[in-house]
């Protein structure tokens, strides 16, 4: 199939040596890439020149949202429109508008089943909300807290290492949140609008 890639080993004996040269190419032009290597191989004085080739599954950019579909339980093409993973991130769709211990405990629990994270640092917290267009109206250590307090959070390993991690009601929180968001009963966050001065 065409845009398929193709592992292609081309093996030969150097001065009573065996040389393997190997390379990927799409499925089309695996006659090409072979004769390349065979041309290579027979300059440097190869003998008994064999090649092998064999299918390579192609690098699966969905594997984290599979993931954490299983995890939810959840059609991963529709939980597509919802949430994306992309260069080890992830981006809740209008995280910005949903409520914020919803939203916060969405992308932990994204983090931790669909990238396989058991944890986060306090910096890659914050990076997550930045990028989600959250913004808070008082410091993210009182976000956190508010977390633990309701006992969503591993209070233990915060205190200790300063790393965030779901505890199981914070687990069940994001499960019922993301349900409620593909159901579209997500209650939405209420952002304060301040009064103009005159």
């Amino acid at each position: 199939m065409t845009g398929e890639k193709i592992e292609i080993s081309v093996a030969g004996m150097v001065a009573g040596y065996e040389v393997t040269l190997q390379t990927q190419t799409s499925a089309d032009n695996v006659a090409d890439s072979i004769q390349e290597l065979i041309k290579l191989l027979k300059s440097q004085g190869a003998t008994q020149v064999k090649f092998e080739e064999k299918g390579v599954p192609p690098a699966d950019s969905d594997m984290p949202l599979q993931r954490l579909a299983g995890e939810l339980d959840i059609d991963a093409a529709t939980l597509k429109n919802f949430v994306g993973f992309k260069d080890r991130t992830v981006q809740l769709r209008k995280a910005s508008q949903i409520m914020l211990a919803d939203a916060l405990t969405m992308l932990i629990f994204s983090v931790e089943k669909g990238l396989q994270e058991s944890s986060l640092s306090l910096n890659e917290f914050e990076n997550l909300i930045s990028m989600n267009g959250i913004k808070f109206e008082y410091p993210t250590a009182t976000a956190i807290f508010n977390l633990k307090n309701v006992g969503y959070l591993n209070a233990k390993l915060y205190d200790e290492e300063k790393k965030l991690s779901l505890a199981p009601k914070g687990e069940d929180n994001a499960r019922k949140a993301f349900g409620a968001l593909i159901e579209g009963v997500s209650p939405k966050r209420k952002v304060r609008k301040r009064k103009k001065s005159r």
